[in-house]
């Protein structure tokens, strides 16, 4: 897969929660992010309450060759939800930055007891990232509770700080843009086609320029799967105060589909065609475990301490722009 710099979140790719940077987009910039892009409608007034349910969730990205594109790591604390961007160290070896000296993708292996693992049981909580050290280059905190969200860049130590008010109000200007709009439409308002196919398990959403093909499980427990969509929906959302990525309205079809049929996402593919007729395919894998570590509890403690410590800055220089948005 050319032309694809890693930006993603757990949401996947595209999710997530995705993360990845489409150069040569129709918007100049713009990525699909899976992480972000999911949403059923539109949240107003206060954020629905959901169980204090604890769980985790790695995500790895491939491109079209199997090579492993990005990794993120969710950790989801009740109404708190810490999502850890990352990218792989030189080679793959030990000894990589981290979070505050905090290895954020080591085995959890005799922390983890048992869960519901997003390709499969997993017991000991491993997944193909474990024993793996990553250098996290952001780490998104969304306190739904306060209906607040922040973004900590581990680079400039820095954050940036936005209500969910004010990020719906972004995104409905990107829907009303009339730039965006002559630039392409489709983007705006994709009209795909759902299908599900019984015999694969495989959940399909379609179009001449854009489709989807998913996977999931079926949680045990609702509560986590209100919990991961309530994430899903504003990850997606935080595409709109980035004027380099793409909208997140298709795959926010995607979510609500998988949403309705109870499932948390094991493997989500992506294959889009942008205007220059560059066809651009990846695929996140993820993996769902119904607990936190002590790790994980490190990690949070970790990021609380930032959320105190960083300056809190505009969101042009945040995102390195001369402007805050393209509407």
């Amino acid at each position: 897969m050319k032309s694809v710099e890693r930006r993603f979140g757990a949401t996947g790719p595209f999710v997530c929660n995705a993360e990845c940077t489409y150069v040569g987009s129709p918007f100049p910039g713009f990525f699909l992010g899976w992480a972000a892009i999911a949403m059923a409608t539109l949240l107003v007034g206060t954020a629905p309450e959901v169980s204090a349910q604890q769980f985790r969730i790695e995500t790895e990205v491939f491109d079209d060759s199997q090579q492993v594109m990005a990794r993120s790591l969710t950790l989801f604390d009740g109404s708190t939800v810490y999502d850890f961007l990352m990218t792989t160290t030189a080679s793959e070896t030990p000894g990589g930055p981290t979070v505050d000296g905090i290895t954020v993708g080591q085995s959890t292996a005799g922390q983890s007891g048992s869960g519901q693992s997003g390709s499969g049981q997993s017991g000991s909580g491993q997944s193909s990232a474990a024993a793996v050290r990553f250098r996290v280059e952001e780490v998104v905190v969304m306190d739904h509770a306060r209906q607040r969200i922040t973004l900590l860049d581990q680079q400039q130590r820095h954050k940036f700080e936005i209500g969910h008010a004010e990020l719906l109000s972004m995104v409905a200007s990107m829907q009303a843009s009339e730039t965006l709009r002559a630039r392409d439409t489709f983007l705006l308002e994709p009209k795909l086609t759902e299908s599900f196919d019984p015999p694969t398990g495989e959940l399909e959403l379609a179009s001449p320029r854009l489709g989807y093909r998913a996977l999931g499980q079926v949680a045990t427990d609702p509560q986590v799967v209100a919990q991961y969509y309530l994430f899903a929906d504003w990850a997606a959302r935080l595409n709109a105060t980035d004027s380099r990525k793409l909208p997140p309205f298709a795959r926010l079809q995607l979510n609500q589909a998988m949403k309705r049929r109870g499932w948390l996402p094991t493997q989500v593919h992506l294959d889009l065609t942008i205007l220059t007729d560059q066809r651009l395919q990846a695929t996140a894998k993820h993996h769902t475990l119904l607990q936190l570590s002590a790790n994980d509890r490190q990690r949070i403690e970790s990021v609380q301490k930032q959320l105190n410590d960083f300056p809190a800055v505009s969101l042009t220089r945040y995102r390195h722009l001369t402007t805050a948005g393209n509407f």
